[in-house]
């Protein structure tokens, strides 16, 4: 029994204690006590939202949300991901993009089985600052017994 305080002073005083890595600052450059400028890459999109209004259920959106690399380094898109199947990235250029270039990521939104106001999102992974830039798909879509009837006009001769 008299082993017990021991072993709980063993226990606690092994945990390992939290370190904050908040303040290190490596330098690319390795030049030190200079204010060398940080070498960034940044994803300026275009739009962030790509509005596609009124749609019947069943139809597919398909949109390119162009950008630009406006930082000083060059942009990796590492990944283009979605929250759910619906919602397919088709193409995103896998190649680095030079500072001033630009490029397209492709997306397809199938409203099949979605109605009333929907928006889907895609979130882009990149090597820049900031790393994850999203997109966003927005619009209403009518269910099927929503589409308005066709009108029948008369039909006369002249």
């Amino acid at each position: 029994m008299r082993w017990i305080p021991f072993l709980i002073l063993v226990v606690w005083g092994c945990n390992t204690p939290e370190v904050n890595t908040s303040l290190i600052d490596i330098p690319a450059s390795g030049a030190q006590g200079q204010s060398a400028e940080r070498e960034v890459a940044t994803l300026e999109p275009d739009e962030r939202i790509f509005r596609y209004d009124t749609v019947v259920e069943g139809a597919v959106i398909t949109h390119g949300f162009t950008f630009r690399n406006t930082g000083n380094a060059p942009l990796l898109i590492a990944d283009v991901s979605s929250g759910c199947g619906c919602t397919v990235p088709k193409n995103w250029p896998r190649e680095l993009i030079p500072p001033g270039g630009e490029g397209t990521i492709e997306v397809a939104f199938n409203t099949r089985g979605w109605s009333g106001d929907v928006d889907k999102r895609v979130t882009a992974v990149t090597n820049g600052d900031p790393s994850v830039v999203h997109f966003v798909l927005d619009g209403h879509i009518l269910a099927p017994s929503e589409t308005p009837e066709p009108v029948a006009l008369p039909i006369t001769r002249h």
